[in-house]
């Protein structure tokens, strides 16, 4: 981590996110109440850092919003950079830290958080942002088979929570028993084994950060919002290694991360 920001208010939080977003249908749902507005707010319930990385292939993998931060990246494409930061921050709009979790608890928690993530900003984004879609992705992705579906359009206008938590369900039953014939489903199955490796390298000191974290959550709530982040940069800064936190899981998770990404690679061409 290099060029480190710290945001300590919740309108500052919003302000300086309003500055990042490169599309119009970003700008929009942000200055007018929707998906992306209510992640936000969410995001700013506590106080945040930005950051460039000091080492792109360890970063890139890292998860560094489980302990508040996010990492600017650059893309060749304005939706690609704008649907990465909204998954970071739905990552931390809805993050609990619960220090001294069993290693399954821990597991569930944070597999359920990912897949919120992934829904809001895989799935329900495309309602709330309906000229986004053509100006993402060429081939067919996981929101495809829904956004058609005028039950489902239906939904979103009339209990759009129920839409998330339906469209939650199908992700996660997509994602854990994918039909073996379908692609899609089978990419997104994929993630487990990934998903796996990293509890498995994080299985002796994921409590460290859930410890440190709620201390600087239950701080931060109380009312010292600059104190808590203050605090935890120090934290931070004690557990890197060359600018870069937890430096030997960071390695051993790139590994794996860029294995995956390698081997798309391979398939696309």
């Amino acid at each position: 981590m290099k060029n480190i920001e710290l945001v300590f208010d919740r309108n500052d939080i919003h302000d300086h996110i309003r500055s990042l977003w490169k599309t119009p249908e970003f700008k929009h749902s942000h200055a007018s109440g929707g998906l992306v507005s209510q992640i936000i707010d969410r995001y700013a319930s506590l106080p945040r850092f930005f950051y460039d990385m000091s080492d792109d292939r360890l970063e890139r993998a890292h998860f560094s919003v489980w302990w508040s931060g996010v990492a600017y990246r650059s893309y060749n494409q304005d939706t690609c950079s704008d649907l990465y930061l909204l998954h970071e921050f739905a990552h931390g709009a809805d993050m609990v830290h619960i220090a001294g979790a069993h290693s399954e608890g821990f597991r569930r928690k944070m597999q359920d958080n990912e897949l919120m993530a992934s829904t809001l900003t895989e799935i329900v984004a495309y309602f709330d942002m309906p000229t986004l879609r053509p100006r993402t992705f060429n081939g067919p992705i996981f929101a495809d088979r829904f956004m058609n579906d005028p039950a489902l359009q239906a939904m979103w206008r009339d209990d759009p929570n129920r839409l998330v938590q339906e469209l939650y369900f199908r992700r996660r039953n997509a994602m854990f028993y994918p039909d073996r014939n379908d692609p899609i489903e089978m990419w997104l199955h994929g993630f487990t084994t990934q998903n796996d490796k990293w509890f498995r390298i994080w299985g002796l000191r994921y409590d460290a950060v859930e410890v440190a974290m709620e201390k600087f959550s239950r701080r931060a709530f109380a009312g010292d919002r600059k104190g808590a982040l203050l605090e935890l940069m120090e934290w931070l800064d004690k557990n890197s290694t060359n600018g870069v936190p937890f430096r030997t899981e960071a390695e051993k998770f790139a590994d794996v991360y860029w294995e995956k990404r390698d081997m798309a690679t391979v398939m696309a061409a």
